[in-house]
């Protein structure tokens, strides 16, 4: 949720409930731009942050809601912090090797260059299109392990796009927020989820411009959800 709504530039504030009360961080153009989350958090922006992603508790986006001066910090992007917070998890490179065998993948939503080091940049460059694992260490210069380090936190992100190699079709699963071999009912419920939460009632403070964003991006939300049915529709599914 921290990584989407800062890599959209959205302007609001995620709310995360939990025994140990209600952690706060306000979001705006790609920053974050105030943080409340308590007491016993540690100390520094950045390690706020991950306080913040290993909290348990429930999480929703309030569009348009700010904090007050008094918990503001210096802007900074948190996209290095979700990082961290990923790679501390010790996910399994393995398990995401065998998921994509020799398919192609994309990435649909790239993290700021501030997370990559140079030469990962240029692979998520590379990834506007779509490359197998074999073409990526073909072309560039890091080792596989490496390389899959990298490809597991794109993965965490939610933005890697597994199965196709470009065009509307990947955008269309990226939007919706789904790997390329999503079922039908799995699309569906996707659409459901996302078309709940772009809905006006869930934003009673928003502007007229907010609303207006909110609108577009349930469009094509919507498009997507069309396009993906009739698709898998085509092939029998």
């Amino acid at each position: 949720m921290v990584y989407e709504h800062t890599a959209r530039g959205h302007r609001g504030l995620i709310e995360v409930e939990t025994a140990k009360g209600l952690l706060r961080l306000q979001l705006g153009s790609g920053f974050v731009w105030a943080i409340d989350v308590g007491p016993h958090a540690p100390v520094g922006p950045d390690s706020q942050v991950r306080y913040l992603l290993r909290a348990r508790g429930f999480a929703k986006f309030r569009l348009g809601h700010t904090l007050s001066g008094l918990f503001s910090v210096d802007p900074f992007r948190p996209d290095a912090g979700i990082r961290q917070h990923v790679e501390a998890q010790v996910l399994s490179t393995e398990r995401l090797r065998e998921r994509l065998g020799h398919m192609p993948v994309t990435v649909s939503l790239p993290p700021h260059p501030s997370a990559l080091l140079s030469d990962e940049r240029e692979i998520v460059s590379w990834l506007a299109h779509g490359h197998t694992i074999e073409q990526l260490l073909a072309k560039g210069s890091l080792p596989p392990s490496r390389l899959l380090r990298l490809l597991v936190f794109l993965d965490a992100l939610g933005v890697l796009v597994i199965g196709l190699s470009s065009g509307p079709l990947a955008a269309a699963y990226a939007l919706l927020e789904l790997p390329a071999s999503a079922t039908r009912a799995e699309v569906k419920s996707a659409y459901r989820r996302l078309a709940k939460a772009l809905h006006p009632d869930q934003f009673p403070s928003a502007s007229a411009s907010e609303l207006r964003a909110l609108s577009d991006r349930f469009a094509a939300v919507s498009a997507a959800y069309r396009l993906l049915v009739e698709s898998l529709a085509g092939r029998g599914e």
